[in-house]
């Protein structure tokens, strides 16, 4: 029997390689740590975060950077914590560690989700197309978070930079095709609507 680990695959495994034709760039965010959080904040949930040089608790439908690690709000008592893949096991023990007595949970959640990526002019007008959601620049800037519906699958994003435009998007490594699928066809030159 062989003690090898399995080599880390990308959920979209080669779907995403030699698309052309499109108006803007897409791309799967590769390898990525993920990391859930779950707990009441409050000073022991804040502390356990900054012993750890984490970003500080974003605000409802934000998130913050530290670090080159991102924490998203997901809910009133979750957050998502972005990292490099190989720390995220290692946090997630040390933050389970650094909160015990707190009523919380701490999982690392790396090979269940995928990132992807969407940059360049028009790419509020594409989550708008699958996202029932307000993207127009007055409303949602960047660090702003939703927790969502995009073509139907549940997912998050966030913008990540505004020049040109910038966005992340979570789902499923079970939906990871689809939803590329779905921006890929959504992005092509003669598919765009550009409102801004």
């Amino acid at each position: 029997m062989s003690d090898s680990v399995p080599m880390l695959k990308s959920a979209l495994d080669g779907v995403a390689a030699g698309r052309t034709g499109l108006a803007l760039d897409l791309a799967e965010v590769f390898p990525q740590g993920m990391v859930t959080l779950r707990a009441d904040a409050g000073e022991a949930f804040e502390a356990a975060l900054s012993s750890l040089g984490l970003p500080p608790l974003p605000g409802v439908r934000r998130s913050t950077v530290a670090d080159g690690r991102r924490l998203i709000w997901m809910s009133p008592d979750e957050w998502l914590l972005l990292c490099a893949h190989g720390e995220a096991a290692d946090l997630a023990q040390r933050l389970d560690a650094g909160l015990e007595g707190v009523p919380h949970a701490v999982v690392d959640v790396s090979d269940a989700r995928t990132v992807l990526q969407i940059r360049g002019a028009g790419a509020r007008e594409l989550l708008m197309k699958g996202a029932p959601v307000d993207l127009y620049p007055a409303s949602f800037g960047v660090d702003d978070v939703r927790r969502t519906q995009f073509a139907e699958v549940a997912c998050a994003f966030w913008m990540i930079a505004d020049g040109p435009p910038a966005f992340e998007m979570v789902v499923f490594r079970s939906y990871a095709e689809f939803v590329w699928r779905f921006l890929a066809d959504s992005a092509r030159k003669e598919a765009m609507i550009r409102l801004f």
